[in-house]
């Protein structure tokens, strides 16, 4: 028999919701306001109680565990308050803070019915036959209090349990056939291909060993090995009663997990999935989330647990073509039927920020106050995106300008016209100044000021025609403060480098930075079964465990290209690309490229540079002078379109040489699948490097202090991991065959040497263009091998 755990809030929650989305303002203190009002209400009591002579028990823990039909129930959780006489007599006491007028107060059924179900499981543990329920509303703005109390027989209360426990049987059924047809499909499930390619059993044996014994994995594994077959078919096998969470940067990426979970599904796997699209892209009213302007908002949880049961129960991957069928079918929300299918799928492929971010994460799987941690498991794919995505999502930025809006605040609100006006002075006072701070104290003070006078003027003003511009800055406020609450050692807190280079006038910022995300993301993992990296590019792993909070005894595995290496032509020339030399080099950089794009008769190849200034330079160089050539160039802001245009014109059957030019770590550096002829070679023009800035240099110094490695950690091993990318559009399968130019004399040095892949290793350098020209001659040759360089 199964055992269910479940809190008495969240049955109730689940079977009884009803009513509109509506995702207007709400302040963001009202959870602190709640548990205030439910703290203060609860002193009261404690004295009434002392005054009348009975007992009053606040926050008391309760739990029933019970057989219904084919499960066993454990059901728990807190009642606010127990009213004990020396009689005998017992109250159960339920607090509700409220934003509506006490004297309009009607008792919502859901709040019955977690103060009746406390009742019961009072009644059944000291066998009382009659208990009272109250339910205690309190204003959270005027404190006023409104009680409604009524007495209930035990047997009325055991009654309407069960009734309870009979509708929320039906998702728990659901549940359950979910997980038998998971774990036994599961079970039998063979490797969905006929063999393994190299690499692939050794990454799967990886996977499989780290989640059964709960450690974490660095994986590092060449394109082609097939990654997340291998990673998907051990974790559903060790899988138990929790879920996976594949996350990913792109959408392409999460539809190739997908595509990897359909082909397991076609050799007998049942297992529900979902993959997660952001809000803004699969809303159907274009972000206006009311239930005035959308219909699908409107009345959406009268209808959503229907809709929810249909999805579950026939299909099995849930894409955003099922999820928008079944919404329109319901007239639901898509987003936020896609967030409750979530919780009855074993599969959940989203994006990282969706688990780690502190503003977006699934709180609740990840929340504080989320069950089944301890089962989930967390498959990272493309983990080399997550180190500046991690960074990003533990800091914070605000700006003088942020603040703008005070003007519209004269005459009709005193404190935060002069709030406002403090705050904007505060960020005046930085100009010219380009120093490194601690966490800005006087300034978090200004804001927690701000956030309760915002709060009010929100909630009296809905209908103003800035409210949104302003609640835009109530948001930003809040990530502000929220990231402040993370500060320590691993944060600084850094002036704009652009603002503190302008005249007075600018609009100077300040940005919480997170030097390190490492604790965060470890707090995180600690509370689950396994968490796995796994990239083409994880180089070094060291580098990668230690900003990702791995831990010393966590595995790592570097894997071998699956294809031949005498498929890929890896030549370096020695020409100085750092900064201050690369202006008196871009003659010779175009040379090479055009030797290196010129050694076949037609092809396409994509050229990789360190930043638009570089690449914009070189091709304006290369232009002038080999106006023959047909070349493309990446602008900045490129949209989708604009990305599949560009791509379309590398062609399988290229009639012509073709170079386009591009920047590393950017668009084209993955996601990129040319093959075959559609690309037959790159050139890496520099190692890579981020551009020079305060904030990097300060990133640096932290891990120089740190792990005496701060130049690496900062610049060599990110730049190093763009370079790979870039280098791994060439070969995609067994049977391409391309070469790959890497331009800069560091490249030939021990310290990078030691982290080019063990395939990289028939490397050869080309002294001249001359060289290079012979070297490519003789690699286009088919006769060509290793042996004959």
């Amino acid at each position: 028999m199964r055992k269910i755990t479940i809190s008495v809030r969240n049955m109730v929650e689940l079977v009884l919701r009803s009513g509109n989305i509506d995702s207007g303002y709400t302040s963001a203190h009202r959870a602190q306001h709640g548990i205030r009002i439910h703290q203060q209400i609860q002193r009261r009591r404690k004295k009434e109680a002392k005054l009348l002579g009975v007992s009053y028990e606040s926050e008391v823990w309760m739990s029933l565990d019970f057989d219904y039909k084919k499960f066993s129930f454990k059901i728990e959780g807190r009642a606010d308050g127990i009213f004990t006489t020396t009689e005998g007599s017992v109250g159960i006491e339920e607090i509700k803070s409220t934003s509506m007028p006490i004297d309009s107060i009607i008792a919502h059924e859901v709040h019955w019915a977690q103060a009746k179900m406390y009742a019961h499981m009072y009644c059944t543990a000291n066998i009382v036959e009659t208990i009272g329920v109250q339910i205690t509303y309190c204003n959270y703005e005027t404190e006023e209090t409104a009680e409604i109390i009524n007495t209930f027989s035990a047997k009325t209360l055991e009654d309407y349990f069960y009734k309870i426990v009979e509708q929320y049987y039906e998702f728990a059924d659901m549940d359950d056939k979910r997980l038998a047809e998971r774990m036994e499909t599961a079970r039998t499930l063979k490797f969905p291909y006929q063999g393994y390619r190299i690499g692939q059993r050794e990454l799967a044996a990886s996977v499989y060993k780290a989640i059964i014994q709960k450690r974490a994995l660095f994986a590092e594994a060449p394109t082609g090995t097939g990654k997340t077959i291998s990673v998907l078919f051990p974790a559903v096998k060790a899988l138990e009663d929790g879920k996976i969470f594949y996350l990913t940067a792109k959408t392409v990426t999460r539809r190739v997990a997908a595509e990897a979970l359909l082909t397991m599904q076609k050799h007998g796997l049942v297992m529900r999935s979902v993959v997660l699209t952001a809000k803004e892209k699969i809303c159907f009213a274009e972000g206006r989330c009311n239930p005035l302007d959308c219909e699908y908002s409107h009345g959406h949880f009268d209808r959503v647990n229907a809709a929810l049961i249909d999805i579950i129960t026939n299909e099995t991957i849930i894409l955003r073509d099922q999820l928008e069928y079944y919404s329109l079918k319901y007239k639901v929300c898509p987003f936020e039927l896609s967030l409750d299918v979530c919780m009855f799928c074993d599969c959940v492929i989203c994006d990282y920020n969706h688990v780690y971010d502190p503003k977006t994460q699934l709180k609740r799987f990840f929340g504080d106050n989320a069950h089944k941690r301890g089962e989930m498991i967390l498959l990272n794919d493309e983990a080399h995106n997550l180190v500046e995505r991690g960074r990003d999502m533990f800091s914070a930025k605000l700006s003088r300008e942020d603040f703008g809006l005070r003007g519209m605040f004269r005459g009709s609100n005193r404190k935060l016209y002069s709030l406002l006006g403090t705050i904007r002075k505060w960020f005046k006072s930085l100009e010219g100044i380009s120093l490194v701070y601690a966490l800005p104290v006087d300034l978090t003070m200004q804001l927690r000021e701000f956030v309760p006078l915002a709060d009010i003027w929100l909630m009296e003003n809905m209908a103003h025609p800035r409210h949104k511009e302003f609640l835009e800055l109530y948001f930003r406020v809040l990530d502000f403060l929220r990231i402040s609450e993370f500060f320590d050692e691993r944060y600084v807190a850094m002036l704009d480098e652009q603002s503190s280079r302008r005249s007075p006038g600018s609009n100077p910022s300040i940005k919480l930075i997170c030097l390190d995300f490492s604790v965060l993301l470890s707090n995180t993992h600690r509370k689950l079964r396994s968490a796995v990296f796994f990239s083409a590019t994880l180089t070094p792993l060291t580098y990668f465990r230690d900003v990702f909070g791995g831990m010393e005894d966590d595995f790592g595995v570097k894997l071998p290209s699956p294809f031949p290496k005498n498929n890929l032509c890896l030549t370096v020339a020695q020409i100085d690309t750092t900064y201050k030399s690369r202006q008196n080099n871009i003659a010779s950089v175009s040379e090479y490229i055009y030797t290196f794009i010129t050694s076949r008769r037609v092809g396409n190849y994509l050229i990789f540079f360190s930043s638009y200034e570089y690449m914009n330079n070189v091709h304006e160089h290369f232009a002038g002078i080999y106006p023959d050539i047909s070349l493309i160039i990446q602008t900045g802001g490129m949209g989708e379109n604009e990305k599949e245009d560009f791509l379309e014109m590398f062609t399988p059957e290229p009639g012509r040489v073709l170079a386009g030019f591009v920047v590393m770590g950017g668009i084209f550096s993955e996601g990129i699948d040319l093959k075959g002829e559609r690309l037959c070679g790159v050139a890496a023009v520099g190692v890579g490097l981020p551009t020079i800035s305060a904030e990097r240099n300060v990133l640096s110094g932290y891990y120089k202090d740190r792990l005496g490695k701060g130049f690496e950690y900062a610049y060599m091993y990110p730049g190093m991991n763009k370079v790979l990318q870039a280098a791994g559009r060439v070969i995609r399968t067994e049977t391409d065959r391309g070469a790959v130019l890497l331009i800069d004399s560091r490249f030939t040095s021990y310290a990078y040497r030691r982290l080019f892949p063990g395939e990289w290793e028939h490397w050869v350098k080309a002294a001249s263009t001359a060289q290079l020209s012979d070297i490519l001659k003789r690699f286009w040759d088919e006769g060509f091998t290793y042996n004959s360089i």
